[in-house]
């Protein structure tokens, strides 16, 4: 469906003509493009352009058949579920971010077991690393009481599929839309990790940027015709600035400039765990271990608008 009035009053000549320079022709073109982005080049403000991208959503769905109508779905956080505004959107992918042992599979594992148990919903775990527990898993279960039977239904619900390398990663990408077909059930992918595959190919003689533009391509694909959600376990590196000094910021990503997130240690007065301090957006806030960088990669525009909670424990 191609931009114009008839699609929406905001749509005029001179404002498609705008779009149409940027390579956006059509209404699936505009719902996927970065709302920050689409401010830049309509000049519209970025609430109006949030609410544009929902009433197009509206329309989309009986149009275009893919049935894309996001639902959240709480990770079973709360203060998790505040900083996203409620929880998880299907059809969107998300980057999980932190340093080594910083807790970001558990947060992974506490995701898919809450899909379970809230939802009934099942999740594909893509484990790169080798180091899926399934004991893992039973763990926690334990510590919520639940007994055999239901730990053994709950557990049925996490599927993991180990790969190792790039291309056996690819394959299973441009297998997944077959195999979601027919596992209706299915509402979230896990990779754990994203950098585990492309460390090797980042030397500057392998394809690697080509490679991971194509794997980004079909997870953007797959959440959106699908509605899944797709978490992609991510490490951070720290890149010296002109002006700002030393930046934390996802290994494989290229970071919003306006974005930026800067982590320290705080020795705490109630217990031996250090506090994790973290500016965000000019504000302050703080929790205890794990502490992640979590970004949007569709719909970056949810945690940049969303305003950060002065003080937030993550409690795992």
């Amino acid at each position: 469906m191609e931009l114009c009035k008839n699609v929406h009053e905001l749509f005029t000549d001179y404002m498609v003509n705008l779009l149409n320079k940027q390579h956006i022709f059509t209404v699936v073109d505009f719902i996927k493009e970065d709302t920050y982005k689409l401010t830049q080049i309509t000049n519209l403000d970025l609430q109006v352009t949030n609410e544009l991208k929902n009433e197009l959503l509206e329309l989309l769905t009986p149009f275009e058949g893919f049935g894309f109508k996001a639902q959240k779905f709480k990770t079973g956080i709360t203060s998790f579920d505040e900083i996203l505004g409620g929880g998880l959107k299907s059809g969107h992918l998300y980057d999980i971010c932190g340093l080594s042992a910083s807790g970001k599979t558990q947060i992974c594992n506490t995701i898919a077991v809450n899909l379970a148990i809230d939802y009934k919903y099942e999740t594909l775990y893509i484990d790169t690393k080798k180091d899926f527990s399934g004991q893992r898993i039973y763990s926690m279960l334990n510590a919520r009481n639940c007994t055999d039977i239901e730990c053994g239904v709950i557990m049925n619900c996490i599927r993991c599929e180990s790969v190792y390398d790039v291309h056996e990663f690819l394959t299973v990408l441009r297998e997944l839309p077959s195999y979601l077909q027919n596992n209706k059930k299915i509402k979230c992918l896990i990779v754990d990790s994203l950098p585990t595959l492309w460390f090797p190919l980042l030397d500057g003689k392998s394809n690697g940027v080509s490679l991971l533009c194509e794997a980004t391509n079909l997870m953007q694909k797959i959440a959106f015709i699908f509605d899944v959600i797709i978490l992609l376990v991510n490490i951070v590196t720290r890149r010296t600035e002109i002006d700002s000094g030393n930046v934390d910021v996802p290994y494989l990503s290229n970071p919003d400039p306006t974005r930026q997130c800067k982590v320290w240690t705080l020795p705490s007065k109630s217990s031996n765990r250090e506090n994790i301090g973290i500016q965000c957006h000019g504000k302050d806030f703080f929790c205890r271990e794990p502490t992640l960088l979590i970004h949007n990669l569709m719909v970056k525009e949810q945690l940049r608008s969303h305003s950060v909670k002065e003080r937030v424990e993550l409690a795992l």
